[in-house]
């Protein structure tokens, strides 16, 4: 009888254990899927998509709105900017840098400038020549050649002078 009574009381212990452990995160993960899935249906629902289209719509309203309000304000502003500097410049004439320079009490210079400057001004010319084409190594070897530089097999048989080594001897 001891045997069957601890084989019960270890059922019963183990049943009680999943009961307080199991059973609440069975029931509280079925009462979030029944959450989920009214969530997911109400907003997909065709309600919902209306009322997501009517907000879209309002949005997009009020971009246009705001677009048509700031280039307005742009426009305000600039005409603003201009009425402001208009009303700093003289109405009837703006002077150029020569007359300011005349007009000014205090230069007493501007003759003698206004002379130098309208003095005739030498012209220079510069002489461009052509770029030298470039030298071939069969000129450069015709060359050595009229000048008696031995410029085949130079460093041993079929060692001929570089281009550089050919230009050196001709130049010394």
């Amino acid at each position: 009888m001891t045997v069957a009574t601890r084989q019960s009381a270890f059922v019963y212990a183990a049943t009680e254990s999943l009961a307080e452990t199991a059973l609440p995160v069975a029931l509280t993960a079925a009462r979030w899927g029944v959450l989920a899935w009214d969530w997911y249906t109400e907003i997909f629902s065709a309600n919902a998509q209306n009322v997501y289209n009517t907000l879209g719509e309002g949005l997009g309203h009020m971009m246009i709105a705001t677009i048509l309000v700031g280039r307005i304000a742009r426009i305000r502003y600039q005409k603003w900017v201009d009425a402001t500097v208009a009303e700093c410049l003289p109405a009837d004439h703006i002077p150029d840098a020569g007359e300011m320079v005349e007009s000014d009490p205090t230069n007493q210079h501007y003759p003698a400038m206004a002379a130098i400057i309208a003095e005739p001004v030498a012209t220079l010319v510069v002489k461009v020549e052509a770029a030298p084409k470039p030298v071939t190594s069969a000129e450069l070897r015709r060359q050595c050649q009229a000048a008696g530089i031995r410029w085949r097999n130079a460093h041993g048989q079929g060692r001929h002078l570089s281009k550089a080594e050919m230009l050196q001897a001709l130049a010394a």
